[in-house]
């Protein structure tokens, strides 16, 4: 079970490390807005990187892989809330209510405001906080 304001849609079980509130994850994600359309900044990253972005192929396309540190609001509540449960290896879609994401902000260009979101998470490692 989920928190309220993300659904899952899909899960398919990792095998490694439980990501958990007090632990560091890399995931890689795509995002989609209600009608379907993909809001993506991958490409723009790997093209921009100066050496920093770590990436890997995923779903067959290359993905920026994200760090954060659950527990500490380093991305946005609907993915924390999906990582945490999750075990390397694995993978899940989810909606997330706008309360959940950008809310009534949205992000100018890419994401309007009060945007329902569909995110396809992979946990690609998790270790202790601090490592």
């Amino acid at each position: 079970m989920l928190a309220k304001g993300v659904e899952l849609i899909d899960d398919v079980a990792g095998s490694g490390h439980e990501a958990t509130k007090a632990c560091r994850v890399r995931y890689a994600v795509r995002l989609f807005l209600r009608r379907g359309d993909e809001v993506s900044r991958d490409a723009e990253l790997i093209a921009g990187d100066t050496g920093h972005a770590e990436t890997q192929v995923i779903d067959g396309a290359e993905r920026v892989l994200h760090s954060a540190e659950l527990g500490k609001r380093q991305t946005i509540a609907g993915i924390e809330k999906a990582l945490v449960g999750m075990k390397e290896g694995g993978y899940r879609e989810i909606r997330v209510a706008p309360h959940l994401a950008y809310g009534e902000r949205g992000v100018p260009g890419s994401i309007p405001a009060n945007a329902v979101l569909r995110i396809k998470l992979w946990l690609v490692h998790v270790s202790e906080s601090g490592s």
